[in-house]
């Protein structure tokens, strides 16, 4: 049965019985209001870290064409070499900061096993998974960096050794195609008066120039085989970081649970002791009990 017509007829009943007695209304409570969520400090802070991952992230996806291009040539690139070095610096300074900031939130929790410490132990993993990927991400830009570096110089190298230096221009034609006539003049001269003795000598030289090249060519390939396998290196030693971080906050909740365990054996063992203590007192005194009877009873017989 809908008694909704009855509550509003007994509701306005009351409002025009306090109008007429001039009785104060009462205030209004919105009782389905919304309050805003408690967030303690833990929270806060995995929120903090998670944010300031979370902008780095951006930070480096954002200027990543222009971290990597390190040609000189090239006019569009905004960053120079000093911005590129500030920004391994900050890098590394946010990521070693989130890295302290976290293993301080782990130490923080209390061990137990109720929902409030699983829920923040899901939270550490969240931000630890945030973690290895900035760390992942900043150490693959810095791994693409050396190695387009030592392509570059590489490069710059073949193009000094095969580019000595640039022909003139000269503004009169005419004097230029007369000094070229003449110099291939000369070079026919000369090659017509080289010996074969001479001819044998710079071929020697530029079989060597050409060994030396391939050294060198073999040399920077080492070079950028090596760089690369140190920034593998960098991320695995970050993930191993992270791991015995891991490890570390594991023994450490195990030795306080062994600690919290061997003060409840000394317990037990002082509440045996005293057991133990105050039933060798009975015994003591039901035999004290019983020899006194018996004399008691030997008396009595004679």
């Amino acid at each position: 049965m809908d008694k909704t017509a009855v509550f509003k007829a007994y509701v306005k009943t009351i409002k025009t019985r306090n109008r007429a007695f001039g009785s104060p209304a009462p205030p209004q409570v919105d009782i389905l209001k919304q309050r805003k969520p408690r967030r303690d400090e833990f929270s806060r802070r995995a929120k903090d870290i998670v944010n300031d991952l979370v902008k780095l992230t951006d930070f480096l996806n954002r200027h990543f064409k222009d971290y990597i291009d390190v040609q000189a040539f090239n006019q569009q690139t905004t960053l120079t070499d000093a911005d590129r070095d500030k920004i391994d610096i900050g890098a590394q300074h946010i990521i070693k900061t989130c890295s302290q900031q976290l293993t301080q939130l782990k130490k923080s929790l209390a061990g137990d096993c109720s929902q409030i410490d699983d829920h923040r132990r899901q939270i550490i993993r969240y931000v630890e998974w945030r973690l290895k990927s900035v760390s992942k991400l900043f150490a693959e830009i810095k791994a693409t960096r050396a190695q387009r570096c030592l392509e570059y110089e590489n490069v710059s190298k073949l193009s000094n050794l095969t580019h000595g230096f640039e022909p003139l221009k000269e503004t009169n034609n005419a004097a230029i195609v007369d000094y070229e006539a003449a110099d291939r003049q000369y070079a026919a001269q000369q090659d017509d008066e080289l010996s074969p003795e001479e001819l044998q000598m710079f071929e020697a030289e530029n079989i060597e120039m050409y060994n030396e090249l391939n050294q060198l060519s073999n040399e920077v390939r080492n070079i950028e085989s090596k760089a690369v396998r140190i920034a593998e290196l960098q991320e695995l030693f970050t993930e191993k970081i992270l791991e015995q971080d891991q490890d570390l906050e594991r023994i450490d909740t195990i030795a306080v649970n062994t600690t919290e365990n061997i003060v409840d054996a000394n317990t037990e063992i002082r509440s045996a002791i005293q057991t133990n203590a105050g039933l060798r007192v009975y015994i003591l005194f039901f035999i004290l009990v019983l020899s006194f009877t018996l004399l008691f009873l030997d008396w009595y017989n004679d």
